[in-house]
């Protein structure tokens, strides 16, 4: 809400709306503020590669989040040095193993310090809480179903599903 009120604030427009985009997670944000705030300053919504509702849940996301409790204890530091260390070979060698995170087909992998710039350390609190939304199904926030809510918005909406996400599967994006 705070950036929407400074972009509308310090932008010269007669609108009283932002379109906004959202990729992956953020479209999950996109969706909750939407769903949360009553009468939101906010026009189109477009998805890329999006989720609310776990329909497949991929076995990596699976595994990783399976104890919501376990996933937020986990404190993990200099991760973008370990893919800094990483990366590079994996790249060279075996870029398919990079498909979860990465498209090689459309991503330049030869330049890993531009991806690079994508990778931080986890927040364990948010680990916790996507822990407990794979675990629901449906994304929870402050008591609003956001999954459910989303059926209720009148918002303009365009959904861009990727047909190889190995995080977000296409019946996941679509839901």
């Amino acid at each position: 809400g705070v950036a929407i009120d400074y972009v509308l604030e310090h932008t010269r427009t007669s609108e009283s709306a932002v379109d906004l985009v959202g990729c992956s997670l953020g479209t999950a944000l996109m969706f909750t503020h939407v769903a949360a705030v009553p009468n939101a300053r906010v026009g189109s919504l477009v998805s890329m590669a999006g989720l609310v509702t776990w329909k497949d849940v991929p076995l990596i996301v699976k595994s990783l989040f399976l104890s919501p409790k376990l996933a937020g204890a986990a404190k993990i530091r200099g991760t973008r040095r370990i893919a800094r260390l990483v990366l590079p070979p994996l790249a060279q060698m075996a870029p398919r193993l990079l498909a979860l995170y990465v498209n090689e087909r459309s991503t330049d992998i030869s330049q890993p310090d531009m991806i690079l710039r994508t990778v931080e350390d986890p927040i364990p609190q948010l680990n916790r809480e996507i822990g407990e939304w794979v675990s629901r199904r449906e994304l929870v926030v402050k008591n609003v179903n956001v999954s459910r809510k989303l059926s209720t918005l009148m918002h303009p909406f365009l959904s861009i599903v990727a047909n190889q996400d190995g995080i977000v599967p296409p019946a996941t994006s679509r839901a």
